[in-house]
């Protein structure tokens, strides 16, 4: 009675797994029109089919749904994360400075990302460029603004020794410069 239930199990496993097996393929193929040089979900296909040859159903369904799972992921993102980084590229490539040079290691990261097939963490990092983009353009108007007011102030300033302060502006400025808006 316990062998008939396990063979039954297994005979459902198997007429599961092959249905499991149908679906992956479709996805798989469709992953693949989009980002053709993706190897990963196909690779881990590859290797479900192996471990079903090799009698581990249960390994073999695991691997499907992790291939089918990876196949998923580059439908949904890797459009999607090639925009980004698109996007990330043209935004930096009009940039420079000291403080652009974090954003373009993300964008580094991003691309990295993508290269090793994980295309939603390659669309969030290169999605968060163009906000800390902005947040640095921000800190650039700043400091701007606070040596044209630090100017100002010193050009106003009568009788005191101005030496150290004229030096710190000038350091500023300096840091202004090389876009290290932080520093100025």
């Amino acid at each position: 009675s316990r062998a008939r239930d396990s063979m039954e199990r297994a005979i459902r496993l198997a007429e599961d797994i092959s249905e499991i097996c149908e679906d992956t393929r479709l996805v798989i193929v469709n992953a693949e029109q989009i980002a053709p040089v993706v190897k990963r979900p196909r690779r881990t296909f590859v290797q479900a089919e192996r471990e079903l040859e090799l009698g581990s159903l249960e390994e073999g369904e695991y691997l499907f749904r992790l291939a089918k799972k990876q196949a998923n992921e580059i439908c949904e993102w890797w459009e999607k994360a090639e925009t980004a980084i698109s996007e990330a590229k043209r935004l930096l490539r009009e940039q420079k400075g000291q403080e652009i040079k974090s954003l373009e290691s993300l964008l580094s990261e991003a691309t990295t990302n993508l290269d090793n097939e994980n295309p939603k963490q390659a669309y969030e990092c290169a999605l968060s460029i163009p906000i800390q983009l902005s947040s640095v353009e921000g800190n650039a108007e700043i400091a701007i603004h606070a040596i044209g007011s630090a100017k100002k102030k010193l050009k106003e300033t009568d009788g005191l020794d101005l030496n150290l302060w004229n030096k710190n502006l000038l350091r500023a400025e300096s840091a202004l410069e090389m876009g290290d808006y932080s520093l100025a």
